[in-house]
């Protein structure tokens, strides 16, 4: 198993290379510690005001599988500070400056808080439940408090993003402990990122394989999670899951049609991705050089 080496944050476009071939990058101080303290709050808050609310249907599907997770998505909408800071702020500027572009937009956000105990989440690829046909996205995993070995570390599949490689693994019964000892038994490579302190971030394609084992720590363990997109593609609720088995590809369609509902509610199948209403990111074209 491989423990990569944190890559400076102020490296910008050098990481690309790393994301290209392994589809993953860790990411050192990328946030300051006011950054931090300040998403903190603002998501406790706005977490706080949701929990009597009843969930959509994304939000529900997660719970019922992670009793003791705390998923909310689409926060951003609820608080004018965390869309200008994800439009504006540090990590819109950190992802244009990586891909040396300013075609980014923001396509959705959530908490992925764990309270001791939390099963373990499974081995999955982002991009499979996303709805946008050809979509080229990154996911950008923030925590913010130090991750440790206990803590359910991060693990990726290196080099996953090229396809949906899930269709075995998906019907083959076996859990993420059984299918990272499957994995490392065949001699396939996989990373663990187990010490990450506040202000590191880890940024992934979305096809990229991963998942994270049970939490095993005292205290809940508290993440945020941006996905921005580049590009254009259509939305496409059913199209590119035919390389999935069948277990998945129904799972999909569901969360497909979630986050369809989520992120583009008055967008029409087939429609072009970014639209009118896609919230584009704010950056100046001078963090470019």
């Amino acid at each position: 198993m491989q423990r990569p080496t944190l890559i400076p944050a102020s490296t910008g476009a050098h990481g690309l290379a790393t994301l290209q071939s392994q589809g993953h990058l860790g990411l050192q101080g990328a946030f300051t510690p006011r950054d931090i303290a300040e998403l903190t709050r603002e998501l406790q808050r706005v977490v706080s005001l949701q929990q009597a609310v009843p969930l959509p249907l994304m939000e529900a599907s997660v719970a019922d599988y992670g009793e003791g997770w705390v998923f909310q998505e689409q926060l951003w909408r609820r608080s004018a500070w965390l869309a200008d800071w994800l439009l504006e702020g540090p990590p819109a500027q950190l992802v244009c400056r990586m891909l040396q572009r300013l075609d980014v937009w923001l396509l959705r956000d959530q908490t992925y808080f764990k309270r001791a105990g939390s099963e373990a989440t499974p081995w999955h690829q982002d991009g499979t439940f996303i709805p946008v046909d050809a979509l080229r996205s990154l996911t950008m995993w923030i925590p913010l408090h130090p991750i440790g070995p206990n803590a359910s570390p991060m693990h990726y599949r290196d080099a996953s993003h090229t396809s949906c490689q899930l269709q075995p693994c998906s019907e083959s019964g076996l859990d993420f402990d059984g299918l990272l000892e499957h994995w490392l038994a065949a001699g396939e490579s996989v990373s663990l990122y187990d010490c990450l302190a506040p202000g590191d971030c880890l940024i992934h394609d979305t096809w990229c394989m991963h998942g994270s084992p049970q939490h095993r720590q005292h205290q809940s363990r508290l993440a945020f999670v941006v996905v921005y997109g580049y590009g254009e593609g259509r939305l496409a609720t059913h199209h590119s899951l035919n390389s999935c088995g069948t277990l998945l590809r129904d799972q999909a369609l569901l969360l497909r049609r979630a986050n369809a509902d989520a992120c583009f509610a008055d967008v029409e199948e087939g429609a072009w991705i970014p639209g009118l209403d896609t919230p584009i990111v704010r950056v100046s074209g001078r963090i470019l050089t």
